[in-house]
């Protein structure tokens, strides 16, 4: 099988039609959860060492697999009928769907045979229209924590949840001073510490002085995941958990201070620079919280 493809990415052209990078996800992407969940409980395991069920070697001779080998379409249940821009595009059911269910490969029915989207840009139109009855589904709740922990508690709406790829994270500029530049060649004379830097020193020291678990109170509610690492904790394969971790410690963010010679007893006189970097970053939290 082979395709011709014509792109028009030059703006300055009429454009021709309407694209999007499609055969590259071809393999992935459109793989519908039946292809990669099946019921068989044996545990086989990635090149990596990763355990995994479902992807045993004989699931490749299932009717499922050898339907995909020959056509990767037909895989979607619904299919654009029209659209109005800016206002509604209507789903229909496809009539070339397989007809089959995910997981154990059974043959089903779609009981919704059309889907109305709905394009509306204001989010407390869209939120009014929910609580309303004229919208069916709402996709994200975040902006209206409220309105969502009063909806979980009334039998009328059902909230689903999940974990997102999404964090907020901090990172050091390792060429500021004191933070980073010069200090990261300048390393301690404390005895058992001697690996450590002066710019490290502080680091960790603003590392251990920040409360997480305030911020998710008075931010999110409680609701975010706290995470020690820049993976994602909802890539689980990936995630690795036994790292340095920095819990809220004053005494031992004081104590780092007192390595990297920044801090003295019976004052709480420290560089302006830190002071500054410290309080930019509690900042971005507390507006963020006001504009709620």
């Amino acid at each position: 099988m082979s395709f011709w493809i014509e792109i028009d990415g030059d703006p300055e052209t009429e454009e021709k039609e309407k694209y999007t990078q499609f055969l590259e996800a071809l393999t992935v992407k459109l793989l519908p959860e039946f292809f990669l969940n099946t019921t068989d409980e044996t545990v086989t395991y990635s090149t990596g060492g990763v355990p995994m069920k479902g992807l045993y070697n004989g699931v490749f001779n299932t009717p499922q697999w050898s339907t995909y080998g020959n056509s990767a379409f037909g895989c979607g249940k619904y299919m654009l009928d029209y659209h109005e821009k800016d206002t509604v595009a209507v789903l229909r059911a496809s009539p070339f769907w397989f007809g089959v269910g995910a997981i154990d490969g059974t043959e089903q029915d779609l009981d919704i045979k059309t889907i109305n989207v709905r394009f509306i840009q204001d989010l407390n139109t869209i939120l009014e229209e929910f609580k309303a009855g004229r919208l069916d589904l709402l996709g994200e709740m975040d902006t209206f924590i409220d309105e969502r922990k009063s909806m979980q508690d009334d039998p009328k709406f059902e909230i689903q949840s999940k974990l997102k790829n999404y964090m907020n994270f901090m990172i050091f500029n390792l060429r500021r001073p004191f933070i980073g530049g010069d200090d990261n060649f300048i390393f301690l004379n404390e005895t058992g510490y001697e690996n450590y830097s002066k710019a490290l020193a502080v680091r960790k020291a603003i590392s251990y002085a920040i409360d997480r678990e305030e911020i998710n109170r008075e931010i999110h509610d409680g609701e975010y995941l706290i995470s020690q690492s820049p993976i994602y904790p909802i890539q689980s394969y990936w995630y690795y958990n036994d790292i340095m971790k920095y819990d809220y410690n004053l005494d031992t963010s004081i104590e780092w201070l007192k390595r990297a010679g920044v801090y003295e007893e019976n004052t709480t006189t420290v560089p302006f620079t830190i002071i500054f970097f410290v309080v930019a970053i509690f900042s971005y939290p507390l507006i963020r919280r006001r504009k709620k």
